[in-house]
């Protein structure tokens, strides 16, 4: 059955990752198996908008159109900006973010950075949602 908030098929009985590692793992053996339903079903949607959930599985296909040499944990860059305001608009991680596995192609200038977090016992991959923000009031 789709599951109703990826649209993507649920894997019954399947439990998430409850370590960073086991995600990692979950994620190379999933990319190694060209396995895209195993790789969506590691990625936090709720809370996603619309938008947010196709660009979370068109980097999904790219990753799944290259071949990979390596599968890393690493601690958060710290110059990455994890939450932005634009336009009136805050853009964070759906989940706080503890971490970043990185993802290494044949293509040696090509790699791809996802950040993950912790809900519960379990970890999944963080992708943005988008909050309106409020004007300031005044009295």
């Amino acid at each position: 059955l789709p599951s109703p908030v990826s649209g993507q098929p649920s894997a019954p009985g399947k439990a998430p990752p409850t370590s960073a590692e086991q995600l990692r793992s979950e994620l190379e053996s999933a990319l190694k198996a060209k396995d895209r339903s195993a790789i969506l079903s590691l990625i936090k949607w709720e809370g996603l908008s619309d938008n947010m959930k196709v660009t979370a599985k068109q980097n999904v296909d790219d990753m799944l159109s290259r071949e990979i040499t390596s599968v890393k944990l690493s601690p958060v860059n710290a110059h990455r900006k994890l939450t932005n305001e634009v336009n009136g608009f805050r853009y964070r991680p759906v989940i706080p973010v503890i971490g970043e596995v990185d993802v290494h192609y044949t293509e040696q200038w090509i790699h791809t950075v996802l950040a993950y977090g912790k809900e519960g016992d379990a970890f999944y991959f963080s992708f943005n949602v988008k909050e309106k923000i409020e004007a300031p009031t005044t009295k």
